[in-house]
């Protein structure tokens, strides 16, 4: 009789010590889950984020090579009016040098 009491209590405890594990495993599964969707929420945020950093570098180029052309168009514009200028020097300098001889 002993012996089947003890059988019964080490099987209680067994359905325990099961019944604790599967909880524990439910837990952990749980966990598992809530994890893997914050981890892919996060994965969808630096996606965007790096879209929107990409998209915002392509915008700041864009600007910067509309700078650079109409810097150079004015560099360009400049030096014309420069050769300009030096034309009429000469032209100045020679009509000078006319008028004395």
């Amino acid at each position: 009789l002993r012996d089947l009491e003890t059988q019964q209590a080490l099987q209680r405890d067994r359905q325990k010590e099961v019944q604790r594990l599967q909880e524990r495993i439910a837990d952990l599964s749980q966990q598992l889950g809530a994890s893997e969707q914050a981890q892919r929420l996060m994965e969808e945020k630096l996606q965007r984020n790096y879209e929107l950093l990409l998209e915002s570098c392509e915008k700041e180029k864009q600007v910067l090579l509309q700078n650079l052309k109409e810097v150079e168009d004015k560099a360009s514009a400049y030096e014309d009016q420069l050769q300009d200028h030096e034309q009429q020097m000469e032209v100045l300098q020679k009509e000078k040098l006319s008028a004395k001889c």
